[in-house]
């Protein structure tokens, strides 16, 4: 299995250049989504050994559309920020691109049935989009609040640790060259601290 990822380059350099205005030099860009999926796939009883799952992540105004099979991601879509929609048109939105998705499933699949959990922020459930999702979809979504999950930083963390160089790094090449530069410094700045120790120790 391959995962591909794509991301706006100018979006990416700006996220950089506030950071470096915060003296943070950063080296690594992830996804969120996957690193709340790394949280509800840590989660006990959170997603099944067996069988498709649609997770629908709702986290502050954007929506992320996650396909498990057998505890393996296999489809990601993401629907972008909703917030400059209305809330009947938010609604609309999230139960046409899921029903458009498992409709693009339904060949593979074979028309199995499928769980459908939907993860939300914030303390209240969304009520209306639940209905409308179990009108469309005929069936009873699970909802969950990711307040129930770890924080976001820690599965950014632990995807970190669990993957190492090998993870997903959406930083430009560029980055990574300045970073391997900046360590190349380093190294010569200490290496000529020690010969000048070394030698002012032998005076």
């Amino acid at each position: 299995q391959v995962l591909v990822a794509a991301i706006h380059r100018d979006k990416i350099e700006l996220l950089g250049q506030l950071f470096r205005e915060a003296g943070v030099e950063p080296d690594r860009v992830d996804l969120q989504p996957l690193a709340w999926w790394q949280l509800i796939r840590d989660t006990p009883d959170a997603v099944p050994e067996s069988g498709s799952q649609l997770l629908i992540l709702l986290d502050n105004g954007g929506c992320d559309l996650l396909l498990v099979s057998n505890r393996i991601p296999v489809l990601f879509r993401s629907l972008g920020n909703l917030q400059g929609l209305t809330p009947d048109e938010g609604i609309d939105e999230i139960a046409r691109e899921t029903l458009s998705t498992l409709a693009s499933l339904d060949a593979d699949s074979g028309n199995q049935p499928m769980a459908i959990r939907l993860w939300y922020s914030g303390t209240e459930a969304p009520v209306a989009l639940l209905e409308r999702l179990q009108t469309d979809l005929n069936t009873v979504p699970k909802a969950t609040a990711l307040s129930t999950l770890q924080p976001l930083t820690w599965g950014l963390i632990t995807r970190s640790l669990e993957q190492g160089n090998e993870g997903l790094n959406l930083a430009p090449a560029s980055w990574k060259q300045k970073e391997k530069t900046r360590l190349f410094h380093r190294r010569i700045l200490v290496a000529s601290i020690a010969a000048l120790t070394l030698w002012l120790g032998s005076l």
